[in-house]
């Protein structure tokens, strides 16, 4: 199961604390975490988001549009699972 995070723009996306509920509630029901697919610019703005701890025990699944990553954000997770390569 995976969390589908776009942005981090509240008007358009979902939010960290929803994203935080979602998070614990599947936690909670199947006693595992759900992974995290999210683009390059999200995992950017996690790392600078001072809540992202509670991020850390998902794994992240990285969504990018090149054939190699060679500039992913390690501040928050230092790598990624699964890189959906599209071209």
């Amino acid at each position: 199961m995976a969390l589908d995070i776009e942005s981090l723009d509240e008007d358009r996306d979902m939010n960290l604390a929803n994203a935080r509920r979602f998070i614990r509630h599947i936690r909670e029901k199947t006693g595992r975490y759900p992974m995290l697919y999210a683009t390059m610019q999200c995992e950017r703005d996690f790392a600078e988001v001072s809540t992202r701890r509670s991020l850390l025990k998902s794994t992240s699944l990285v969504c990018g549009f090149k054939s190699r990553v060679t500039d992913f954000p390690t501040a928050t997770w230092d790598t990624y699972l699964l890189l959906a390569v599209l071209q």
